[in-house]
């Protein structure tokens, strides 16, 4: 899930080709790895939202060098119960109108729709108008969504699908609401049980901020836990830790810190790179300081690594007034 503060494409846009820079190709044949394009075209989809698939779509194949730019459509008779509940609560923690809500859709019949629910929702006593006002909002998002396909069924599996929310006038709620719906239907859809995926949050900072609802961190939590069972990853990307929230950072397994010249106040990262923080100016581009909770070596110590270059083209590379970096 992609939305930058630059109007650029996401890096991995070019994970199509292989990687052509000089230097990195005499680096990989240390390794004895040699440039290769992993996925093929046919293994690339880019999703935007419906509004702006209809009005810029064709800025999106450019971008991407592609035809396969699709519509982040979902079809509601697909949705569970708890697909329902968790898209409709709040990014905040909201115990009671949480509660309420999921208690709401316990109460509908398996056939239930969309006006069913709004139904319920206004003729609750128990939520007050401002949560009746929220549980509005959060539906109207929703319907703007809605369509006959659905992102489970345009998903390529075994390629990469970037959701790219781009030029889509939302809030960091609104897109929490998708985005919570999305790794809902992830979890809970039958056919993805066994099938490995990584998930990736560009910008973590804006959709896991501190003071996020305890229901999402649960379903964040399951989603990790599933990983343990199977082959399913949440990876987080923020140059910003100190704002995400603590209890998502503690769920995380395994922490890399890159190279920055911030103080890092995040306390779980404090925690565990206790002895690092103060030398992360020092790494050079490639190394990184990493901390896993299960290792061969010490779970409690962290460790520098290099991390080879990438075998595809490198879509996000740093520019430089030199061509390979010599």
């Amino acid at each position: 899930m992609y939305k930058p503060k630059d109007d650029v494409p996401s890096e991995f846009r070019t994970i199509r080709y292989p990687n052509t820079r000089k230097n990195e190709i005499e680096e990989l044949s240390e390794y004895a790895i040699h440039p290769i394009a992993p996925i093929s075209e046919s293994q690339f989809r880019v999703f935007v939202t419906p509004g702006v698939y209809d009005e810029k779509g064709n800025k999106f194949r450019e971008e991407y060098n592609t035809q396969n730019v699709l519509p982040l459509c979902i079809n509601p008779v697909t949705l569970a119960g708890e697909d329902w509940a968790t898209a409709l609560m709040p990014s905040s923690s909201d115990a009671l109108y949480i509660k309420i809500l999921f208690d709401i859709i316990r109460s509908l019949p398996p056939d239930f729709t969309i006006d069913d629910i709004i139904d319920r929702i206004d003729g609750s006593k128990k939520l007050g108008d401002q949560q009746k006002k929220l549980a509005h909002l959060r539906i109207d998002i929703l319907r703007e969504f809605f369509g006959k396909n659905d992102l489970m069924m345009d998903l390529v599996i075994g390629g990469v699908n970037i959701i790219d929310l781009r030029d889509a006038l939302y809030m960091p709620e609104d897109i929490f609401s998708i985005m919570a719906l999305i790794i809902s239907k992830l979890q809970y859809k039958k056919e993805f049980v066994d099938e490995p995926f990584v998930f990736v949050m560009n910008e973590a900072h804006l959709y896991f901020k501190k003071g996020i609802s305890n229901v999402f961190v649960e379903n964040i939590g399951n989603l990790i836990r599933r990983k343990r069972h199977g082959a399913n990853w949440l990876l987080l990307d923020t140059h910003l830790p100190e704002d995400v929230d603590p209890n998502i950072i503690k769920l995380s397994d395994l922490k890399f810190i890159h190279r920055t010249d911030k103080t890092v106040d995040s306390k779980p990262l404090k925690l565990v790179f206790e002895g690092s923080i103060n030398k992360l100016h020092q790494l050079k581009t490639g190394e990184a300081m990493v901390y896993a909770n299960e290792s061969s070596l010490n779970p409690s110590v962290p460790i520098k690594i290099k991390i080879r270059p990438r075998v595809s083209e490198h879509g996000g590379a740093t520019k430089t007034a030199v061509r390979d970096g010599t």
